[in-house]
């Protein structure tokens, strides 16, 4: 019998996604300067559907990390975007 494969959240993949691109300065750069603008100039691109670009705006930290973390992906990259105020 061959091992059980998990589904992957496609939600969590397209954060990771989102967030690693955004380790790129002059993205995270453009990101500040208008979150909704960038998240939706994404979104219309498709790399991240209706429940990743709410998760990103709704600026919750927990459930953006739990998404990811549901994909695989470790999360860490977004206390870049999130800093702690």
């Amino acid at each position: 019998m061959s091992p059980r494969v998990e589904p992957v959240d496609p939600t969590g993949q397209e954060l990771t996604q989102f967030f690693t691109a955004l380790q790129d300065e002059s993205k995270l750069s453009e990101y500040h300067a208008d979150p909704e603008g960038y998240v939706q100039a994404q979104q219309a691109s498709g790399v991240v559907g209706d429940s990743a670009s709410q998760l990103i705006l709704s600026r919750n930290l927990e459930n953006v990390q739990a998404s990811m973390a549901s994909a695989g992906g470790g999360g860490s990259t977004v206390a870049v975007v999130f800093p702690p105020f």
